[in-house]
């Protein structure tokens, strides 16, 4: 049984039981049909993003204007697929939606499920409360994106660009795995031809 198992899930298989609009962090892989490389290439370990790349980049950056209690984190555009952290009620403490300076609350052996933006456990239900009714779940928030890129995409004639259907999701779980996992995006050019035909492998970003 490998190791890693299930560390990612595609759409059509999520964490059963789990709440994908309950706040925490997310580590979100969206890849390109058939890995096709249209954002752009790396050149000396540097990701030169083209059009259609750039739209990828400028729609990322436009999620929390569109998503109500959604920062976004770390995040980078490669030549085939998109890599970002996204935290869920970021933008309680971060009006314009940029997770800078976001103050993570969980420890390292607390369990995903009491996580949540600055609340304590025992005070969750009632915080979850205040917020309801919820505006939308990861999977609504990608696939919002995913929509407004390819419309972007094919109004300025780049109608070739499509999007794997589905996309890989990772619960960050501890500060620690937090940190390995802004580690492993800003250093997904340095490591392009390692992962150019595989961009979500697990066992790099836990190294």
């Amino acid at each position: 049984m490998s190791l890693y198992r299930d560390k990612y899930r595609i759409e059509s298989a999520r964490l059963k039981g789990f709440d994908y609009s309950s706040p925490g962090e997310y580590f979100v892989t969206i890849c390109t049909k058939g890995l096709v490389e249209f954002f752009g290439e790396v050149i000396q370990s540097k990701m030169l993003r083209n059009e259609i790349g750039g739209i990828a980049h400028n729609c990322w950056l436009e999620i929390p204007k569109h998503h109500r209690n959604v920062a976004i984190d770390e995040f980078t555009v490669m030549p085939n697929h998109v890599h970002g952290i996204l935290v869920l009620c970021g933008r309680r403490d971060h009006p314009n939606g940029s997770a800078s300076g976001i103050a993570h609350t969980f420890d390292d052996d607390v369990p995903v499920s009491d996580v949540a933006c600055n609340v304590a456990p025992s005070n969750i239900n009632e915080f979850m409360s205040d917020i309801s009714p919820k505006r939308g779940s990861l999977s609504t928030m990608i696939r919002s994106y995913k929509s407004a890129a390819t419309k972007m995409c094919h109004a300025n004639g780049l109608e070739d660009f499509e999007w794997q259907p589905r996309f890989y999701d990772h619960i960050i779980r501890s500060n620690s795995e937090l940190g390995r996992i802004r580690d492993y995006i800003r250093n997904n050019p340095a490591k392009w031809e390692a992962d150019r035909n595989n961009p979500s492998p697990a066992d790099l970003w836990m190294e």
